[in-house]
C-alpha cells in the first residue's frame, strides 16, 4: 500500500514540469529560443515557465523572476535585463 502511494505522489510531483517539456519539444521555434539563451536567460525561462497561462502579464511575471533570481544571487544584475528580455521573447513562443 506504501508503496503504491509513493509511486503515485511521485508520478504527479512529476507531471508539471514533463508537460512543460512537453510543450517546448513539440514546439521546434521554442526549443530553438531556448537553445540560444544565455545560462542566465535559461534560469529566467525555466523558473517563469510554470506559471506561464494565457491570461499572464508576460512583462510581470519575467521580471519578477528575475528580480527573484538576481536578489537570491543566481543571476547576476548586471546581465539580468538582457537575459530577461530574451527569456521573454521565448516565453512569448511557448504561449502561442
Amino acid at each position: 500500500m506504501y508503496s503504491r502511494t509513493l509511486a503515485v505522489m511521485l508520478a504527479l510531483s512529476f507531471a508539471g514540469p514533463a508537460t512543460a517539456q512537453t510543450r517546448n519539444e513539440a514546439n521546434p521555434a521554442v526549443a530553438a529560443c531556448v537553445a540560444k539563451l544565455s545560462v542566465d536567460g535559461q534560469l529566467i525561462f525555466n523558473a517563469a515557465r510554470p506559471e506561464l497561462s494565457p491570461a499572464t502579464d508576460l512583462r510581470s511575471l519575467v521580471r519578477a523572476t528575475a528580480v527573484h533570481l538576481v536578489g537570491t544571487g543566481k543571476v547576476g544584475q548586471a546581465t539580468a535585463p538582457d537575459a530577461a528580455l530574451a527569456a521573454a521573447a521565448c516565453l512569448e513562443l511557448l504561449r502561442k
